[in-house]
């Protein structure tokens, strides 16, 4: 017996004519228009443009503190630094608990900018599923692609990507 499992997605990114707190308010009212049956909600890779990430930090506390949320966001992209050399990680929202996921195969404009390429930590569970978060050019790691599907048996597959090909 199949099961459907329904997903959000959202191509909002960051405009430089915007506040930070404009931008956040922008997102919660996207979060909080997707079906309260959503199991995962994705956004797209670096989303936040060139905004501070202490707005992603702030609108994590805001979406835990209003405990309106049952199902799980990737919250994009941004190139952070949380101890080894600033890499472009998914963040990746579940309940009150921050999981990151590194991209591997970093790019051009990604190599101008010091980004270095990460380590994908592989699958994480959530509600009894076996998931997958990768990014973007990732998709084309085919080692990486076997290692968490057929190894780690991921059952999902995430992936925030920039992408102007429509959803």
């Amino acid at each position: 017996m199949s099961e459907t499992i329904k997903l959000a997605s959202s191509s909002l990114t960051y405009y430089n004519r915007e506040t930070g707190n404009q931008f956040i308010s922008r997102i919660k009212k996207e979060i909080y228009s997707w079906d309260k049956d959503t199991f995962f909600g994705l956004f797209p890779e670096y989303c936040w443009g060139s905004l501070d990430k202490k707005y992603l930090y702030l609108l994590i506390d805001e979406l835990i503190g209003e405990c309106k949320i049952n199902f799980g966001i990737v919250l994009g992209t941004l190139a952070l630094d949380i101890g080894k050399g600033l890499q472009n990680y998914a963040t990746i929202l579940i309940g009150n608990k921050i999981i990151y996921r590194a991209k591997e195969n970093i790019l051009f404009n990604e190599k101008q900018k010091n980004v270095l390429a990460g380590k994908n930590e592989g699958i994480f569970h959530f509600r009894n599923k076996k998931i997958a978060v990768i990014v973007c050019a990732d998709m084309w790691n085919y080692e990486l692609l076997q290692r968490l599907v057929i190894k780690e048996k991921a059952e999902m597959l995430l992936v925030p990507a920039f992408t102007v090909v429509p959803l």
